[in-house]
C-alpha cells in the first residue's frame, strides 16, 4: 500500500494502491505534493484530472508551469476549464518573483555558527549556515 508521501510515475498509478483512508481525500499522488480530491473545494472534476494525467501533466506544478496554450490542446477541456485549472494550481503552487534585493535581505539573516575549529571555519567562510544543510567528507586521517 502506498501512503501520503508516495512518488509515483504517472502511469503506473493507481488509486486502488492508495490507503483507504487517504483514497478519499486525494485524486492522485503527484510529485512532492497531492492533488485535492475533485469533489472537494477546488472545483476541478475527476474527468478533467484523468485528461491532465493522460496528457503526462502529473504534478500541480507542470500544472502550474504549463502554458495556458498548451493545456488548450488536450481534447475535451475547455478555456473556462483551463482557466480553472490553472487558478487552481497556482493558489497551490508559489509563482512570485523574489528580486535580488529581497533575496540579499533574506541571506543577511543567516547566521553561521562555527564549528570550534578556525581552519574549517575559514574553509566554510565563517562556519556552518542556519537555513541549510551542510554536508562534509574527506579521507580519515
Amino acid at each position: 500500500m502506498l501512503g501520503v508521501g508516495a512518488v509515483l510515475p504517472c502511469s503506473s498509478f493507481s488509486s486502488s494502491e492508495l490507503n483507504p483512508a487517504i483514497r478519499s481525500e486525494v485524486s492522485f499522488s503527484v510529485g512532492s505534493c497531492l492533488l485535492p480530491h475533485p469533489d472537494k473545494a477546488s472545483g476541478i472534476a475527476a474527468l478533467d484530472i484523468k485528461k491532465l494525467k493522460d496528457a503526462g501533466i502529473c504534478t500541480i506544478e507542470s500544472v502550474a508551469y504549463t502554458p495556458r496554450k498548451d493545456l488548450l490542446q488536450i481534447k475535451g477541456i475547455s478555456e473556462a476549464k483551463v482557466d480553472k485549472i490553472i487558478e487552481a494550481a497556482t493558489k497551490l503552487v508559489p509563482m512570485g518573483f523574489t528580486s535580488a534585493s529581497q533575496l540579499h535581505a533574506q541571506r543577511m539573516e543567516i547566521i553561521q555558527i562555527t564549528t570550534g575549529s578556525r581552519e574549517l571555519d575559514k574553509i566554510l567562510e565563517g562556519g556552518i549556515e542556519t537555513s541549510s544543510i551542510t554536508e562534509l567528507y574527506g579521507d580519515r586521517k
